[in-house]
């Protein structure tokens, strides 16, 4: 029964629903959806007619209605109506040009399109009279006019010119000699000789639509006298200006220009502190800039610069304004509002360029009135007191000078007498001590008072009951007694409605299972438990809250919820709050909470300061701070890390601190220096977040502590003594104004003082002594000194002051041929005792014998070797080379007399073919293949070699059987191990090397010898015949015993 009821309520409150939908469909305003567009026909085209299209939608259907110059249209046969769309047949320019503007209108009120202008494009003809000739001289710059006749809106020229009159005339191309103007004129950057000749222009309308007419000029000639002037070059000179262009937001505009000259000038763009827009383009001679979809950031000076061989950089401007249209920020919506209220309508436009407002409503003009005031510079229209008659359409117009935007929206008045659509629910559950609310919902206008009845009781607000403002009744602490009838009174000054329903009190929603407080460990899981019990009828939901915020169990991934449970996954210390488990019906909700606790890491100590003290030879740092949340594991150990403006990387100064500890004096810090610390406090789940980094403290200055390191010899010249040392980190410095002292001695001294010192700047780490006996060993130290003082001296290094270059030149250099890749290079060496100094060894410079020695190559022999290979050569070609001897500096002595080398041709490049393998004995194999050829690139072939080697082994490790008869194609490998399988590959040589192998080698089992089969490997691994013949032998006897009478 109470399904039956429930389904009969949805079915009513359907229909009431349908009910309303439907007359709300009944009383649409017109909309217009489609707006007429600006218009243009071309007055020689084929076509009998145009149109111009309006659509409006509504209920009822709009009716239409046209105004052509703000007057009613009148229609004929001529000008006519379909739907909303005006044709216009025979269109005349004289009688039919002008503003079009669309009105439709239904039984709600009337709506007015945008202004649409219907022009006509033409060109008229020219004139019969014949054109005037033109006189120009040569290499002088000029222009001819085309004399354009009247036309609308816009043409293109074209110029065509013939060698002689009567002659075929041939249209003229733009280049950047010559130019057709915007306005249509013919310029020559410099005339020649032959730009004389008969000329006529051609113009055609833009408007292409439905065909048209091509205008023809007479002709006219044009005469080139030669120029009297000794030297005919002209700079740049003006021809077109750039003219200021006005477009508007989303246009496209064009900029021309073009000069005089010779030479013919080069033509470049360029934006008045700015860049030209990426998107702009420019013809083929930048005589024109066009800019497509023109924003506000486009507007601007451009400059256009010519250049040719008599004067560069030539400038003419203009500028571009780029005017922008209202544009819509917000657009006014349909309204309903009921009578005697009050209703707003808004509407907001923007524009650079300004923006005024105009309110019709059902088409007129609407100023302030008793009732209608207008604020917020006229973009919001306030109607109050409304009745019946403010039903309408209303437009706001935002306008300025460059366009006008429309947006149309509806007021609908409602005056209705309350009907409840959806009456008062029956047997609405309400829960036992909980609360419930009662909806009142009538349909009414204006908004009705109501009156609530339990029975006969009328209620008030007061105790449990509370008159909602929305006319709602809220009963809380709900009891057996609140059960029974209710009805909800609408009264309105249309009328009065009333709706009767009841409640039926049922159990409320109760927590059975409580989540527990718990201490819980970072990365483990846990389990919050929670369950509820409610009545049947009710459906139980749950979710769960940290604190004040809902928990996310879609995206967050640490949680996750099994019916009420909710599930921590990979615990962090974040975890730790107040949980809620909240169970909740449509008509109550109960919950229960539970502490979390994590256990994890120690949190960051606070509170870390610093205290810097100073002796005469130490810096200290005295760091204290308090300890951070222990999160229930007791703090062990705390660590103290440091970092300065030289070391921005943390570094640890202290670890393994006892955690009784919370005061720490760090010895030796650096001076001169700015410090940070910080602290991390350590448990048995390990180091924590450290600490807030300390306030910044600079520590005292001190003379340097560290010496310079890696003291050393380098490079040089005879007779000098080069010292080298790395520069001391900015940390050691200690001080400012660091510098560095550099003594030395020579190693076979007796004297035990340095008495040559010389002071060296901070940015040096070198030092050249000069006039020192060659390749002698010296004794060399360094110390730093700062503003506070001096540092101590690096311990004493052994230095060699630079060595001799050797004079004398090595002699007998030879080269031969090694390989296809490789020459051998010998020489007699120098003597090594001829200079002060070590014999590095010896380098050969080469290169190819085309070539000079710029391009040589170098290849070091160290040592006192007096042959070497020169490698990485290429095959078949010539080479020359010098050896030079090279110091223990590896410094070059002279270069020797040239020698010279060839490497030997390439080695065979074909691989031997048809490549078997077959048994020869039990512990042999017989390889054969086919011969190969060599090209006049290749070495003469010397013959073969074969490799084998036993399966399971590398290749590399392959044994080597070499033919030294390029004829003989076959060979016989003995003292192989039976009952092992081989791997055979063949390969050709020569002087120039080991050709290629097979890429598959020929395989062959010896245990198959033993067993008297014989096999003729392949590259593949091959077949035996012996086998196969066996095979064959026993398919035969087979069939022999098959065709056996039985």
């Amino acid at each position: 029964m109470a399904i039956e009821r429930r389904l009969l309520w949805r079915i009513a409150a359907f229909m009431a629903l349908f009910t309303l939908v439907s007359a709300a469909d009944e009383f649409l305003g017109p909309h217009i959806i489609r707006e007429p567009q600006n218009t243009t026909f071309n007055v020689d085209s084929s076509q009998q007619s145009t149109y111009l299209d309006c659509e409006a939608q509504g209920t009822p259907k709009p009716k239409y209605y046209w105004q052509k110059d703000s007057q009613n249209l009148t229609f004929t046969d001529d000008v006519f109506l379909s739907g909303g769309r005006l044709t216009i047949n025979d269109p005349n320019r004289n009688t039919h040009a002008g503003w079009y503007q669309c009105f439709a209108s239904n039984d709600v009120g009337t709506v007015m399109s945008q202004p649409a202008y219907l022009a006509f494009a033409y060109v008229n003809s020219f004139p019969f009279e014949a054109r005037t000739d033109y006189e120009m001289t040569e290499d002088e710059g000029g222009c001819i006019d085309c004399e354009i006749p009247d036309f609308a809106p816009g043409i293109t020229v074209q110029w065509f010119r013939s060698r002689t009159p009567g002659a075929r005339a041939s249209p003229i191309l733009s280049s950047s000699a010559t130019r057709t103007t915007f306005d249509g004129r013919l310029c020559f950057a410099s005339i020649v000789e032959n730009d004389e000749g008969q000329y006529n222009c051609a113009v055609t309308n833009i408007v292409q639509s439905g065909g048209g007419t091509q205008q023809l000029s007479k002709p006219f000639y044009v005469e080139v006298n030669g120029n009297s002037r000794p030297d005919t070059s002209n700079p740049p000179t003006r021809a077109v200006d750039v003219e200021d262009r006005t477009v508007l937001l989303g246009e496209s505009v064009s900029l021309e220009c073009y000069f005089f000259g010779n030479s013919v000038p080069n033509l470049r763009w360029s934006r008045t502190g700015g860049t030209i827009p990426s998107k702009a383009q420019t013809n083929k001679n930048n005589q024109e800039l066009i800019i497509p979809d023109v924003e506000l950031d486009d507007a601007g000076e451009y400059e256009c610069s010519a250049s040719n061989d008599i004067l560069d950089d030539v400038k003419i401007s203009g500028r571009i304004t780029v005017k922008v249209p209202p544009q819509w920020l917000t657009e006014l919506e349909d309204v309903s509002a009921d009578i005697y209220d009050e209703a707003t309508l808004e509407c907001a436009a923007e524009s650079p360029d300004g923006v005024t407002y105009e309110w019709y409503r059902n088409t007129e003009l609407l100023t302030s009135r008793d009732r209608h005031t207008f604020s917020n510079n006229q973009q919001t229209l306030r109607i109050t007191d409304l009745d019946r008659t403010d039903t309408a359409i209303y437009q706001c117009v935002a306008k300025n000078d460059f366009g006008a935007a429309y947006s149309t929206g509806q007021l609908t008045v409602r005056a209705i007498a309350p009907t409840f659509h959806i009456p008062l629910p029956t047997n609405q559950p309400a829960p036992r001590d909980g609360s419930v609310i009662i909806k009142c919902q009538p349909d009414a206008a204006p908004k009705p008072t109501i009156e609530w009845y339990h029975g006969e009781e009328k209620l008030a607000t007061g105790g449990r009951y509370t008159i909602m403002e929305d006319g709602n009744l809220q009963i809380t602490d709900v009891n057996d007694d609140d059960g029974g009838s209710y009805k909800c009174v609408a009264t309105n000054t249309e009328g009065t409605a009333e709706s009767v329903g009841s409640l039926a009190i049922k159990d409320g929603t109760s927590i059975q299972e409580h989540p527990e407080e718990k201490v819980i460990t970072v990365g483990t899981d846990y389990t919050l438990r929670c369950s509820a019990t409610t009545d049947e009828v009710f459906e139980l939901a749950y979710f769960w809250m940290k604190g004040e915020t809902q928990i996310d169990v879609v995206d967050d991934p640490h949680y996750e919820m099994d019916e009420g449970n909710l599930i921590i996954k990979d615990v962090q210390l974040t975890h730790a709050g107040l949980y809620t488990c909240v169970a909740q019906t449509t008509v109550d909700r109960a919950e229960t909470s539970a502490m979390i606790n994590v256990k994890g890491p120690p949190g960051p100590p606070a509170g870390v300061s610093v205290e810097i003290t100073s002796t005469s030879n130490d810096v200290n740092a005295l760091v204290s701070w308090m300890p951070g949340a222990d999160h229930y594991s007791e703090i062990i150990y705390y660590k103290i890390e440091s970092r300065t403006e030289y070391m921005p990387e943390w570094k640890e100064e202290r670890d393994t601190i006892p955690a009784t500890v919370q005061e720490v004096r760090l010895n030796g810090v650096s001076p001169w220096s700015t410090y940070e610390f910080r602290v991390t406090a350590m448990n048995d789940l390990g180091y924590g977040e450290p600490s807030e980094p300390s306030e910044p403290v600079t520590t005292p200055q001190k003379s340097p502590t560290k010496a310079p390191e890696n003291v050393r010899g380098c490079c040089g010249g005879v007779g000098n003594l080069k010292i080298e040392w790395d520069a001391l980190h900015m940390e050691d410095w200690n001080a400012p104004e660091l510098l560095y002292i550099v003594a030395w001695q020579r190693a076979d001294s007796d004297s035990d003082d340095f008495d040559e010192y010389t002071t060296i700047g901070e940015g040096t780490t070198h030092h050249l002594v000069t006039g020192v006996p060659a390749y002698t060993m010296y004794s060399v130290k360094v110390r730093a000194t700062n503003a506070e003082g001096m540092g101590p001296f690096s311990p004493p290094a052994e230095v060699y002051s630079f060595q001799e270059l050797p004079e004398a030149v090595p002699t007998n250099v030879k080269g031969s041929s090694k390989s296809g890749s490789s020459i051998r290079v010998s020489w007699t060496g120098i003597d090594a005792n001829s200079f002060q100094g070590v014999l590095g060894g010896y380098k050969v410079k080469y290169w190819p014998s085309s070539d000079t020695i710029d391009v040589a190559q170098v290849h070091r022999s160290e040592g006192s070797a007096t042959a070497t290979d020169i490698t990485g050569l290429t095959f078949g070609m010539d080479y020359k080379f010098v050896v030079v001897a090279y110091n223990g500096d590896n410094e070059n002595g002279p270069d020797s007399s040239e020698g010279s080398a060839a490497t030997l041709k390439s080695p065979p490049l074909a691989v031997p073919g048809g490549l078997k393998v077959s048994p020869d004995g039990k512990n042999g194999l017989s390889v054969s293949w086919k011969a190969i050829k060599v090209g006049s690139t290749e070495e003469p072939l010397q013959g073969y070699k074969v490799l084998y080697w036993k399966e399971g082994q590398f290749e590399k490790d392959a044994e080597v059987k070499t033919i030294n008869n390029p004829s003989t194609v076959k060979t016989v490998l003995s003292g192989l191990t039976n009952k092992e399988t081989y791997l055979v590959k063949v390969r050709g040589y020569s002087k120039g090397g080991d050709g290629p192998v097979q890429d598959t080698p020929a395989k062959l089992n010896l245990e198959s010898v033993q067993q008297g089969a014989s096999r003729d490997g392949s590259g593949g691994g091959g077949a035996s015949t012996l086998s196969v013949s066996y095979a064959f032998l026993f398919a035969l006897s087979l069939l022999s015993l098959l065709y056996q009478p039985l």
